[in-house]
Protein backbone atom coordinates (compact mmCIF):
# COMPACT_ATOMS: atom_id res chain seq x y z
CA UNK A 1 0.00 0.00 0.00
CA UNK A 2 1.37 3.40 -1.03
CA UNK A 3 1.13 6.89 0.32
CA UNK A 4 -2.40 7.94 1.19
CA UNK A 5 -3.61 11.11 -0.43
CA UNK A 6 -6.18 13.51 0.89
CA UNK A 7 -9.58 12.03 0.19
CA UNK A 8 -11.81 14.18 -2.00
CA UNK A 9 -15.37 14.52 -0.73
CA UNK A 10 -17.76 14.30 -3.69
CA UNK A 11 -21.35 15.37 -3.70
CA UNK A 12 -23.84 12.83 -5.03
CA UNK A 13 -24.24 14.92 -8.19
CA UNK A 14 -20.48 15.08 -8.79
CA UNK A 15 -20.09 11.36 -8.21
CA UNK A 16 -22.96 10.50 -10.58
CA UNK A 17 -21.55 12.82 -13.24
CA UNK A 18 -18.07 11.24 -13.02
CA UNK A 19 -19.53 7.72 -13.14
CA UNK A 20 -21.51 8.74 -16.24
CA UNK A 21 -18.31 9.93 -17.93
CA UNK A 22 -16.54 6.66 -17.11
CA UNK A 23 -19.41 4.46 -18.33
CA UNK A 24 -20.32 6.42 -21.46
CA UNK A 25 -18.80 4.79 -24.55
CA UNK A 26 -18.40 8.10 -26.37
CA UNK A 27 -16.53 9.91 -23.58
CA UNK A 28 -13.06 11.10 -24.61
CA UNK A 29 -10.46 8.86 -22.99
CA UNK A 30 -8.61 11.75 -21.36
CA UNK A 31 -11.86 12.70 -19.55
CA UNK A 32 -12.39 9.07 -18.51
CA UNK A 33 -8.90 8.99 -16.99
CA UNK A 34 -9.50 12.24 -15.11
CA UNK A 35 -12.87 11.02 -13.82
CA UNK A 36 -11.36 7.72 -12.67
CA UNK A 37 -8.58 9.55 -10.84
CA UNK A 38 -11.09 11.67 -8.93
CA UNK A 39 -13.38 8.72 -8.19
CA UNK A 40 -10.51 6.58 -6.94
CA UNK A 41 -9.19 9.46 -4.83
CA UNK A 42 -12.64 9.92 -3.31
CA UNK A 43 -12.66 6.20 -2.43
CA UNK A 44 -9.40 6.65 -0.50
CA UNK A 45 -7.15 4.73 -2.92
CA UNK A 46 -3.44 5.44 -2.56
CA UNK A 47 -1.37 7.17 -5.21
CA UNK A 48 0.53 3.97 -5.98
CA UNK A 49 -2.72 2.01 -6.36
CA UNK A 50 -4.11 4.63 -8.74
CA UNK A 51 -0.82 4.68 -10.67
CA UNK A 52 -0.88 0.90 -11.11
CA UNK A 53 -4.59 0.54 -11.91
CA UNK A 54 -4.70 3.41 -14.39
CA UNK A 55 -1.14 3.09 -15.73
CA UNK A 56 -0.42 6.75 -15.11
CA UNK A 57 2.06 8.92 -13.23
CA UNK A 58 2.06 10.64 -9.86
CA UNK A 59 2.32 13.99 -11.65
CA UNK A 60 -0.85 13.30 -13.64
CA UNK A 61 -2.76 12.22 -10.54
CA UNK A 62 -1.62 15.31 -8.63
CA UNK A 63 -2.47 17.65 -11.52
CA UNK A 64 -6.07 16.49 -11.90
CA UNK A 65 -6.70 16.15 -8.19
CA UNK A 66 -5.50 19.72 -7.60
CA UNK A 67 -7.47 21.10 -10.55
CA UNK A 68 -10.60 19.37 -9.23
CA UNK A 69 -10.04 20.74 -5.73
CA UNK A 70 -9.66 24.28 -7.09
CA UNK A 71 -12.37 24.34 -9.77
CA UNK A 72 -14.59 21.32 -9.20
CA UNK A 73 -15.89 19.50 -12.28
CA UNK A 74 -14.95 22.46 -14.49
CA UNK A 75 -11.31 21.86 -13.56
CA UNK A 76 -11.34 18.53 -15.41
CA UNK A 77 -11.84 20.20 -18.79
CA UNK A 78 -8.92 21.18 -20.96
CA UNK A 79 -7.79 24.79 -20.67
CA UNK A 80 -8.25 27.05 -23.67
CA UNK A 81 -5.14 27.44 -25.73
CA UNK A 82 -4.37 30.39 -27.95
CA UNK A 83 -3.68 28.34 -31.08
CA UNK A 84 -1.57 29.33 -34.02
CA UNK A 85 -1.27 33.03 -34.85
CA UNK A 86 -3.02 34.23 -37.99
CA UNK A 87 -0.79 34.10 -41.02
CA UNK A 88 -2.28 37.20 -42.61
CA UNK A 89 -3.41 40.44 -41.01
CA UNK A 90 -6.99 41.74 -41.14
CA UNK A 91 -6.36 44.00 -44.17
CA UNK A 92 -5.03 41.18 -46.35
CA UNK A 93 -7.81 38.82 -45.23
CA UNK A 94 -10.44 41.46 -46.05
CA UNK A 95 -8.98 42.07 -49.53
CA UNK A 96 -8.85 38.32 -50.22
CA UNK A 97 -12.43 37.86 -49.08
CA UNK A 98 -13.58 40.71 -51.35
CA UNK A 99 -11.81 39.13 -54.36
CA UNK A 100 -13.34 35.74 -53.60
CA UNK A 101 -16.83 37.21 -53.37
CA UNK A 102 -16.36 38.73 -56.83
CA UNK A 103 -15.18 35.39 -58.25
CA UNK A 104 -17.89 33.22 -56.66
CA UNK A 105 -21.14 32.37 -58.38
CA UNK A 106 -24.05 34.40 -56.96
CA UNK A 107 -25.80 31.32 -55.48
CA UNK A 108 -22.78 30.52 -53.25
CA UNK A 109 -22.33 34.00 -51.75
CA UNK A 110 -25.13 33.58 -49.19
CA UNK A 111 -23.74 30.30 -47.81
CA UNK A 112 -21.57 29.91 -44.75
CA UNK A 113 -18.33 31.83 -44.95
CA UNK A 114 -16.35 29.75 -42.48
CA UNK A 115 -14.10 28.55 -45.25
CA UNK A 116 -13.23 32.15 -46.05
CA UNK A 117 -11.52 32.54 -42.69
CA UNK A 118 -7.78 32.49 -43.18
Amino acid sequence: MGKQIRVIQLTETEKNYLITIVNKRTSPQQMVLRAKIILMTSNGDSVSDIMKKLDTTKVTISKWKNRFLKKGLDGLSDLNRPGRALKYGPEIRHKLQQKLVILLPAELIGLSVNWLTI
